[in-house]
């Protein structure tokens, strides 16, 4: 995992470069962008050899500023160097390396803008290539790392191949899809035309029928209120203008058109800002039920409702496993031995990965079948074209049930020898 989280440090120094790129001093500095983010990269893996220790921060912290050297000017250094400095705020504060759970909403909520930023600079490449690049690298790198965190630490060369060829595979289609469009889109601009005529005389006849009801309102107010500008009570012509000289005068609805479209993209920008607002708060309720429900099960567990706890987990897992195919199946055998491995003492969180459980339940008397069951819950988990049969189904059971009996039998003589 320690390349997984360098290439995350990564991540988080072109997500910064993305839109450091977007100024014109910085537009083109490749070099400058390059250094630094090999620097960051060694930086990250040079925290973890060092276990975190404070010396070691500060010099992971002050190592990508050595690509500063590349600046060919001020204003060509100032853009990277806030960069910078916000990625030595994240190794001061712990961001290097952070699990699934975490880096799944860490990369998601900035992937939205770099998006916007990658599509708008694709669409008038070559505007600001470095950006472009960048943003590219940065989603592409994120749901990379995305991925291998939520395998784990255990998945095997032949699991993480395959999750690194499915991923470069929808990358090119993507991008084959996105030069497609483009193409077709610069050589269609007559049948885009065509087909966009529909909406102009849409939005024609709105702003008409705005202009209708704007005017009728106009002659409800009596003419006395009506204020006539000072402006419009006398023209004087300058003396060498010949009265045969007209003045060119805007066209009359011109003023309603400009009015009805300012009026049309306000609301447009109103409607988009609630339907976000509303979007975020949706997703601020359901984050807070996750927790609110991950806290109540805990708190059962720990004040002694194991046995009842379990019994309802048991019913719904028979009523769920009705019909279930042969990795459903070994994964909820695996949710049973966390709850059994939960009820034993060992901290199990939603942040916790396999690797982390198996490690923390070394302390349990049948460490060879945890291990064991380990393999087929990743095989389970992790390999969704590759259905598991029955043998390994039963399999699973018979390990879970004799790691219950030979860690039950363990405690039995720890408190014979006790008493």
């Amino acid at each position: 995992m320690m390349a997984v989280n360098a290439l995350e440090a990564v991540c988080d120094l072109l997500l910064g470069f993305t839109f450091a790129s977007l100024f014109g001093a910085c537009s083109g500095s490749w070099l400058l962008i390059g250094a630094v983010l090999a620097l960051g990269f060694l930086s990250a893996l040079i925290l973890q050899k060092s276990k975190g220790g404070l010396p070691a921060r500060i010099l992971c912290a002050l190592l990508p500023a050595l690509g500063l050297i590349f600046a060919k000017s001020l204003p060509e250094a100032l853009p990277p160097a806030v960069v910078i400095a916000f990625f030595a705020v994240l190794i001061f504060s712990g961001k290097i390396g952070i699990c699934y759970e975490d880096y799944k909403y860490w990369f998601g909520f900035p992937a939205v803008p770099a998006a916007v930023v990658f599509a708008i600079c694709f669409g008038g490449w070559p505007l600001r290539p470095a950006a472009t690049v960048c943003a590219a690298a940065y989603l592409f790198l994120g749901v990379l790392v995305l991925r291998y965190k939520r395998m784990g630490a255990g998945a095997g060369p032949r699991l993480r191949a395959a999750g690194f060829a499915e991923l470069t595979g929808a990358l090119v289609f993507a991008v084959l899809a996105g030069l497609l469009l483009y193409a077709v889109m610069k050589h269609s601009v007559k049948v885009l035309e065509t087909l966009l005529m529909p909406v102009g005389y849409l939005i024609s006849g709105l702003a008409f029928m705005f202009d209708w009801i704007v005017g009728m309102l106009g002659k409800m107010i009596p003419e006395d209120e009506q204020l006539i500008p000072p402006e419009e009570a006398e023209t004087v012509l300058p003396e060498d203008v010949p009265l045969t000289e007209t003045v060119p005068e805007e066209p009359a609805d011109a003023l309603a058109y400009a009015r009805a479209d300012k009026v049309f993209w306000t609301v447009l920008t109103v409607l988009a800002i609630i339907a976000l607002i509303y979007i975020l708060y949706r997703f601020w309720k359901m984050i807070r039920k996750a927790r609110r429900e991950g806290k109540r099960d805990a708190a059962a567990i720990e004040e002694g409702e194991r046995g009842q706890h379990r019994f309802r987990l048991d019913l719904r897992r028979k009523k769920k496993r009705r019909g279930l195919s042969g990795n459903e199946e070994i994964r909820s055998v695996y949710r049973e031995y966390l709850s059994y491995v939960r009820s034993c003492g060992i901290e199990v969180s939603r942040q916790t990965t396999s690797e982390e459980v198996l490690e923390a339940s070394e302390g349990l008397a049948a460490p060879a079948e945890a291990e064991r069951l380990r393999e087929l819950y990743i095989r389970a988990r992790y390999h969704d074209s590759e259905e598991i049969g029955g043998a390994e189904v039963r399999e699973a059971k018979t390990l879970l049930a004799l790691i219950r009996e030979k860690t039950e039998a363990a405690k039995a003589g720890a408190a014979c020898e006790n008493g």
